[in-house]
């Protein structure tokens, strides 16, 4: 039996007309404007489920390789489906978090290779996103 494949071709995908390499970042900083991009996307359920069973790299159906890896792990695991792990892990990052900036001072963020600065505001949504800073 063959694979369905015709979601890769809907034309409302969120991913139509972007540059492939976006959804390629290995530094972590445009993983998660691809997600964003991914978002409410009408195919995010089918393409998180064929990025799992073909072992994708990148970011797929609005999840990193590492976030599938941990998805698939629990499904398997707690014998729930994939789907409803993805959308239970975006219910969990939808809350609000709460940072002081007086609190960034001491940290480090990380920068692309082109040393460009990151400004305070996106330093405080890299620490809500839990992206990895590290204490100098």
């Amino acid at each position: 039996m063959r694979e369905n494949l015709s979601w890769m071709k809907n034309p409302d995908r969120h991913c139509v007309g972007m540059s492939p390499s976006l959804f390629y970042d290995y530094y972590g900083l445009e993983a998660y404007a691809a997600i964003r991009i991914c978002l409410n996307c009408p195919v995010t359920d089918e393409c998180l489920l064929y990025a799992i069973k073909h072992h994708e790299l990148g970011v797929w159906g609005e999840t990193t390789e590492r976030e599938r890896e941990k998805i698939s792990l629990a499904s398997r695991i707690q014998g729930v489906p994939v789907t409803l792990l993805r959308r239970n892990k975006l219910r969990v990052q939808a809350r609000p978090v709460n940072v002081a900036p007086s609190s960034l001072s001491h940290i480090s963020f990380p920068q692309k290779h082109t040393q460009e600065p990151v400004v305070k505001v996106a330093a405080l949504q890299l620490v809500a996103f839990g992206i990895g800073c590290i204490a100098s």
